[in-house]
């Protein structure tokens, strides 16, 4: 039995790269797609959603998840408080996993960061820097 995906933001950068790794992996499957000219279909049947889109899509996917009782992985970016509270409430109704990097390059940034802050100690100011492709919109993340 594969897994079932209804991708929102499919025509973005995350979104082909799911569509590929989906297509390379027979427990994986598409099986329907929202971006900005679409949304999902009402009789769309899938296990999870995923949310790589923008603000607005993101809302449309938290609501359909909300209305068929579907887990969502969101990775949007740029969301406002309001919609970030809606997440909050949504998440006493069904699974959310939710973060702004789903890097494994960012989580392991994150522990570097970690270690060399506690050696170094308050006497040291570090700095770092987000950079993202030129097509980012909300860059920083």
């Amino acid at each position: 039995m594969s897994l079932r995906i209804l991708l929102s933001g499919a025509s973005g950068r995350m979104g082909q790269q799911l569509e590929a790794l989906a297509g390379q992996d027979t427990e994986l499957e598409i099986v329907g797609r929202a971006d900005q000219r679409q949304s999902f279909n009402a009789d769309a049947d899938g296990h999870v959603i995923i949310d790589f889109s923008q603000p607005a899509l993101c809302q449309q996917s938290l609501s359909f998840a909300l209305a068929n009782c579907v887990p969502i992985v969101i990775g949007t970016t740029g969301l406002d408080a309001e919609l970030e509270v809606q997440i909050v409430a949504a998440s006493e109704q069904i699974p959310i996993c939710k973060a702004a990097n789903f890097s494994i390059g960012i989580e392991v940034l994150r522990s570097i960061v970690k270690r060399v802050s506690e050696q170094l100690g308050p006497a040291f100011d570090i700095e770092i820097t987000e950079t993202h492709h030129r097509d980012k919109r909300d860059a920083p993340s």
